[in-house]
């Protein structure tokens, strides 16, 4: 494999060396070499026409630095067909524009979004230039003004918008795993350090991009027009789910904070963390089956109405997630029809919401249900839910008692309030 970074070293002393600077004892400095390499000479536009222009012993020179066997005494031709084979196979111009130095990409499109690029004399990239042109990926010239001029051969500004469109379509597909990734770790935890975010996709494998970097570009791409409707939010040094940024769950968000400080988070395997980017998703499918074949057995009419099982469950979980109580699930199923006149049936149905309740990975338990960090986190509050069953009333309820749904709250406080 051609090192690009090496070669343009090595070439770049030998151009120094081989250049006298009329100062004893110091090199040629960037833009000295490039105006006695540039003198004299015309625009070459094609990379067959730059060598053709170049002086025999300057592509002997970056033969030899690229390691090409042209023997002794080549002849000029040789040189100049050999020098172009190997930077057409090679891709020399991709190794260059791919290189890891940011400088250097940034150089060659400042030069190829000109077309011609005028060289300023405190041009700070243009250290870069003398190596670049040994190896015939710029060309340079003198204008009639004195201006250094600096441009991409054709078929080197061809590699580069290759480059650029590669490039561009692999940082989609980092940013699309990326995004992902943050779906499903809000959709998880609800909140999480964007630095642990980022190391968890280190650990995953997803990306090695820095986490400085990662956090301006989904900055970015959040300020895009549409992104506003997304399911994540940066908030200052935590990813977000978009639902806590809203200013009634603020306390909720405030707590999902502090807990990951508190609580070691619930790692998964890389396949099923990614699951969890869709909403729609539960590793623990159980409980869910059974409250569906409830509902298909006990309310067939519903069913028949054509009820969406997956978007209300969505929603479901949603309230779960967030931590809401009992009464706040009922009224979402009282919403769509679903009431129970008989006793029993209807304590079946809160049982069936108390498993699923248990079984969610609630906001701000780390990725763990009520029950798993019950028994893995004995200190840690759990918000598992303990519904007793519901009971006929003697007659009227004092405001006082117990509330008969089974929250241990008194009546007044729970189903007897005003707004209830």
């Amino acid at each position: 494999m051609f090192d690009f970074e090496k070669g343009l070293i090595d070439i770049l002393e030998t151009i120094q060396d081989a250049i006298p600077s009329g100062i004893a004892g110091k090199k040629p400095d960037a833009y000295t070499i490039m105006r006695i390499l540039a003198s004299g000479k015309k625009p070459a536009r094609t990379l067959k026409k730059l060598l053709k222009s170049t002086d025999k012993a300057l592509l002997k020179n970056t033969a030899e630095a690229l390691s090409l066997n042209v023997g002794e005494n080549p002849a000029k031709a040789e040189l100049e067909a050999g020098i172009y084979q190997f930077i057409m196979e090679h891709k020399i111009a991709k190794a260059a524009f791919g290189h890891s130095n940011g400088d250097l990409f940034d150089f060659i499109f400042d030069i190829h979004e000109e077309g011609d690029f005028i060289v300023p004399d405190d041009y700070e990239l243009l250290n870069l230039a003398p190596g670049l042109m040994a190896y015939h990926l710029i060309s340079a010239w003198i204008d009639e003004d004195g201006n250094l001029i600096l441009s991409l051969p054709k078929e080197i500004a061809r590699h580069f918008e290759e480059h650029v469109e590669e490039t561009r379509s692999m940082l989609n597909k980092v940013f699309a795993d990326i995004s992902e990734a943050a779906a499903a770790a809000v959709e998880l935890y609800g909140a999480i350090p964007f630095n642990a975010f980022m190391d968890m996709l280190h650990d995953y494998g997803i990306t090695d991009m820095p986490h400085d970097l990662a956090y301006s570009s989904l900055e970015e791409l959040l300020a895009q027009e549409g992104a506003e409707d997304g399911v994540y939010k940066l908030d200052g040094e935590y990813l977000v789910h978009a639902w806590l940024t809203e200013d009634d769950e603020a306390e909720l968000l405030d707590e999902c904070k502090g807990r990951v400080k508190a609580v070691p988070r619930k790692v998964f395997p890389k396949d099923g963390f990614l699951e969890f980017a869709d909403p729609a998703y539960t590793d623990l499918p159980q409980p869910w089956a059974k409250l569906r074949e409830f509902i298909e057995q006990d309310l067939p009419w519903l069913c028949a109405s054509g009820l969406d099982f997956e978007s209300l469950f969505v929603e479901f979980r949603g309230i779960i997630k967030l931590n809401y109580p009992l009464k706040e699930y009922m009224e979402l199923f009282y919403e769509i029809g679903i009431d129970f006149q008989e006793l029993d049936r209807a304590n079946v149905f809160v049982k069936l919401i108390q498993d699923i309740h248990n079984s969610t990975r609630l906001w701000g338990n780390c990725g763990f249900t009520p029950l798993e960090l019950a028994k893995e986190h004995t200190g840690a509050a759990s918000r598992a839910m303990q519904i007793t069953s519901f009971k006929e009333s003697p007659g009227k309820i004092g405001r006082n008692s117990p509330c008969p749904c089974g929250s241990g709250k008194k009546y007044k406080n729970c189903c007897g309030a005003p707004q209830n």
